[in-house]
């Protein structure tokens, strides 16, 4: 039965809270070991690389105290795994902060699965004032710590993977078998600011 990892952060004190950000993993480490490098790579994310912070003052992101276990081809959830919670990231940053905006990080997997080439994406919104561009594009010193802190990632120990989910047929209970789990080979954080309507998995 192939099984992945699945560790959620929870976002608190932005408008629409709480958010949620999921990431997927191989289960080829340990659940400490990938719960570390998720907060690492989160933590990394939010700051601009001048060492100020992209995540607004009053926001939060915590990881959770437990990692999960799917079951990658109909996204059963098959137990939970207790990890030492890793610290809360608090943030700092100054000015204004549209709630809905921030940036986005596409994972690139090279794989097609069910017709369709197989993409991840992992939304960091809002993001302060601070990481914009007068134009409203992404602030260039914000980009390269973003995209560096991507690429970190991908590198660790953690074995991160696109989990392309199970379909669902129209009028069945539950899953169909067709979930599978894919290697990210690559990250894209593009110069463009992404829009999140929805802050729930």
């Amino acid at each position: 039965m192939p099984t992945i990892y699945r560790y959620r952060s929870v976002w608190q004190g932005i408008a629409g809270a709480p958010g949620y950000t999921n990431l997927y993993a191989f289960n080829d480490t340990t659940e400490q070991v990938f719960a570390d490098q998720a907060r690492a790579f989160m933590a990394a994310f939010l700051k601009i690389s001048t060492g100020q912070d992209a995540l607004p003052s009053g926001a939060t992101v915590q990881g959770d105290s437990q990692v999960d276990h799917l079951e990658v081809t109909d996204g059963t959830l098959l137990d939970s795994v207790p990890v030492t919670q890793p610290p809360v990231i608090t943030g700092t940053g100054t000015g204004a902060c549209p709630a809905p905006a921030g940036a986005c990080v596409n994972w690139l997997t090279g794989a097609v699965h069910r017709g369709h080439r197989v993409r991840g994406r992992t939304f960091f919104v809002p993001l302060t004032a601070l990481c914009y561009e007068v134009n409203g594009t992404l602030l260039a010193a914000y980009l390269a710590a973003a995209r560096t802190a991507a690429s970190a990632y991908i590198a660790s120990a953690a074995n991160p993977c696109v989990w392309s989910r199970p379909t669902r047929t129209v009028g069945s209970p539950g899953n169909n078998a067709d979930g599978a789990a894919f290697t990210i080979l690559a990250a894209q954080v593009n110069d463009k600011v992404a829009v999140l309507t929805s802050r729930r998995d």
